[in-house]
């Protein structure tokens, strides 16, 4: 085999080794946009980590884009434009990704010029997902504080709430939403 053909099929391997990443972050992104939803819908019994559980095992059938909807939703007039089209783009992107990148027509897995292309595009995607998980988290954090405030139970001083990095989250996450809200 030539050495140009061995190093052909290398960044084949690497593409789709990234495709497999960006597959298992696209599914926890999933996972933590249907907490927040379950968390932004719910009503009723106090939350705990096996209800979610339980609630999310019923609700995993809901596509990402169901989530987004639901979520935007449940803030209505509520979240800040940037992030409404953030979330709408990554959602697209994240469509893009898992209904059509590498199934395509024109699409082929012996092209390097088609590698490149898939390579680029889940470049972008992958620069998206800090934005969006760090607003989920953030809204997380600061669900979780208000719900320890309304059930008047201390934070012990080693949750991570506490994290400064956490704390930068959840704080991003209200000034967003009291700049669209005075607006």
């Amino acid at each position: 085999m030539s050495k140009r053909k061995k190093a052909f099929d290398r960044y084949r391997c690497d593409v789709l080794l990234i495709a497999g990443a960006t597959l298992a972050r696209l599914q926890k992104v999933e996972t933590i946009f249907g907490r927040c939803l379950l968390i932004a819908l719910k009503d009723g019994d106090p939350l705990t980590v096996a209800h979610l559980d339980r609630l999310e095992d019923a609700q995993r059938i809901k596509t990402l884009g169901r989530f987004i909807t639901e979520f935007k939703t449940a803030f209505p007039r509520r979240l800040p434009d940037e992030m409404e089209q953030r979330f709408d783009r990554f959602l697209s992107s994240r469509n893009y990704f898992v209904h059509q990148l590498f199934t395509a027509k024109h699409f082929d897995l012996q092209s390097r010029e088609d590698l490149r292309k898939a390579h680029a595009f889940m470049t972008d995607l992958w620069r998206q997902f800090p934005y969006i998980e760090e607003r989920l988290l953030g809204f997380l954090a600061f669900t979780r504080r208000l719900l320890a405030g309304a059930m008047e139970v201390e934070i012990p001083e080693d949750d991570p709430l506490h994290d400064a990095q956490v704390r930068a989250l959840e704080n991003t996450f209200i000034e967003e939403l009291r700049h669209k809200n005075a607006n």
